[in-house]
C-alpha cells in the first residue's frame, strides 16, 4: 500500500501531461493505494508484459485512521502498530457462477446473506447464476469486526455462443475483433492504425446467440494504454440482426481503465449489439475495446 497527501486530485494529475499544467487546489486530497503500476510504458508498439500491468479488477483493502497524541509514545512505532481489526471480506464470482468468500484475517468467522434472505455461515463457495446482492462480513473473538462486504452480482450469461457479426477494421496481429469478447482484459480490439488508418465512426457488431432482456452493455477500455479508448457513442440493439432502428443509447465515455455501463433506457429484449464509436477520448481516429459484455435480467421465454 501506498499513501499521499498532496493539492492534487487523481483526475488532476491523470488529466495534466506537463507539471505546469497542475493547478494547485486549496484541500489537502489524501489518497490510499493497494497497489501501484511502475513507471514506465509505450506509447505505442509494444506494451510492457502483462504481468507488470495492473489490470481493472476488483481489489478488495483495509485502513484504519487513528489520532496520534504524545502519550502514544514514538510517533513512528505508534504507526506501526497494527489494531486487532477484522480484515474485509473479498466476494468474487467466477465463471462458473461459483461466489467465493475470503478474508486475510486468520480464522476469521466469515457470515454472509444473499438479498433479504438470512444469515448464513461461509463454508465454501456457492452457486449465484441467477446474480442478487451479497453481504458479507468477518468477525474474529477479541477483535473489531470487519466492515460489510457488498457486491452486486448481475445474471451469468454465457458467452460459449458469442461471436463477433462484423467490425468496420481491426488491426491484424494486434487487435483482431474477437478479442473483444475472449474474456481477457490484456487483448483487446483495434482499428487499422498507421498508413490503412480510417477515420470514425467505428463499429462492432455482437451476437449473443440468444434473445436476451437487456438492461444495458459493459465496456471495458483498453487496460495500460488510453490509445483508442472511445469519446462520443452510440448503441443500437435488434432481434434479428436485421432491423435495428434508432439508437437506443447515446453518450459519451470517461477516459479512465475501470469498466463502464452504457444503460439501456428500458429493459429491452434483443439478440444482437452494435455499438458505434464516434470519436476518441484524445481526438485520434482509431477505436479499442478489452472487453464487451453485457447486463441482462433474463432470458426471453419461449
Amino acid at each position: 500500500m501506498s499513501a499521499s497527501a498532496l493539492h492534487f486530485t487523481a483526475a488532476d494529475l491523470a488529466g495534466a501531461e506537463h507539471t505546469s499544467e497542475l493547478q494547485k487546489r486549496k484541500e489537502i486530497v489524501v489518497c490510499l493505494d493497494a497497489v501501484q503500476l511502475g513507471l514506465g510504458g509505450a506509447s505505442c508498439g509494444p506494451r510492457p508484459m502483462s504481468k507488470y500491468i495492473l489490470y481493472s479488477t476488483p481489489i478488495v483493502f483495509s485502513y484504519s485512521l487513528r489520532p496520534y497524541v504524545k502519550t502514544m509514545g514514538d510517533l513512528a512505532e505508534a504507526a506501526v502498530m497494527r489494531l486487532p481489526i477484522v480484515s474485509p471480506v473479498s466476494v468474487e464470482r467466477d465463471q462458473a457462477g461459483l461466489v467465493r468468500l475470503d478474508c486475510d484475517t486468520e480464522d476469521a468467522r466469515i457470515t454472509y446473506q444473499i438479498d433479504s434472505g438470512k444469515s448464513m455461515v461461509y463454508q465454501g463457495p456457492f452457486p449465484l447464476n441467477s446474480g442478487g446482492v451479497v453481504m458479507a462480513k468477518a468477525t474474529l473473538d477479541d477483535a473489531i469486526p470487519g466492515p460489510t462486504s457488498v457486491r452486486r452480482f448481475n445474471l451469468l450469461v454465457s458467452r460459449s455462443q458469442w461471436r463477433i457479426v462484423r467490425a468496420d477494421s481491426e488491426h491484424p496481429g494486434e487487435g483482431e475483433a474477437v478479442n473483444a469478447i475472449d474474456g481477457k482484459p490484456e487483448t483487446y480490439w483495434h482499428t487499422k492504425w498507421g498508413g490503412a488508418a480510417t477515420r470514425h465512426p467505428h463499429e462492432i457488431e455482437l451476437d449473443l446467440g440468444q434473445i436476451l432482456q437487456l438492461k444495458g452493455i459493459t465496456y471495458l477500455p483498453r487496460q495500460g494504454s488510453d490509445h483508442g479508448r472511445i469519446g462520443r457513442y452510440e448503441l443500437y440493439v435488434s432481434r434479428d440482426g436485421q432491423e435495428w432502428g434508432l439508437a437506443v443509447a447515446t453518450g459519451r465515455l470517461k477516459n479512465v481503465a475501470e469498466q463502464q455501463v452504457i444503460n439501456l433506457p428500458k429493459i429491452t429484449s434483443a439478440r444482437y449489439v452494435r455499438l458505434v464509436a464516434l470519436s476518441e477520448v484524445k481526438g485520434n481516429i482509431w477505436t479499442s475495446i478489452a472487453e464487451l459484455g453485457v447486463v441482462a435480467v433474463g432470458k426471453e421465454k419461449k
